[in-house]
């Protein structure tokens, strides 16, 4: 099966053109804490070429729950689509609105972090999202 969209990002440091689709292997989801203990998941991905870090999606609880709902919505509506069944105008609007949502809580986030220290979860070391890539 062919995907359906097929996400490049070139490598701010060397150019490189990096196949998201084909290289899950740099692809990343950290679970960190910012200053006030607020559990947040950083998305990246590292350049197989220099190794440069490209933030891509930060993710809270809030936003957690809106792309479960996305999620889960999609699902029913390619689950009709599939089963060759009519998708009632509605859910898509619902499908629309909740990633609109998603999108914009998820910009707001990328705003606030930007500069911020965050701690990993996992091994305990503080660092800081100079930047995000938009793909």
């Amino acid at each position: 099966m062919s995907n359906l969209l097929n996400v490049k990002i070139k490598c701010c440091k060397c150019n490189t053109l990096i196949d998201v689709n084909e290289r899950k292997d740099f692809i990343y989801k950290r679970e960190c804490t910012d200053e006030s203990g607020k559990q947040l998941w950083i998305t990246y991905i590292d350049c197989p070429t220099c190794k440069h870090r490209h933030y891509v999606q930060i993710d809270d609880v809030e936003t957690n729950k809106y792309k479960n709902e996305c999620t889960s919505v999609m699902t029913a509506i390619l689950r009709k689509g599939v089963s060759g069944k009519e998708v009632p105008q509605s859910q898509r609007t619902k499908y629309k609105k909740l990633d609109k949502k998603l999108n914009d809580l998820r910009l707001a986030l990328i705003k606030s972090y930007v500069g911020k220290q965050l701690k990993d979860k996992q091994d305990g070391y503080m660092f800081v999202i100079d930047e995000f890539t938009v793909c």
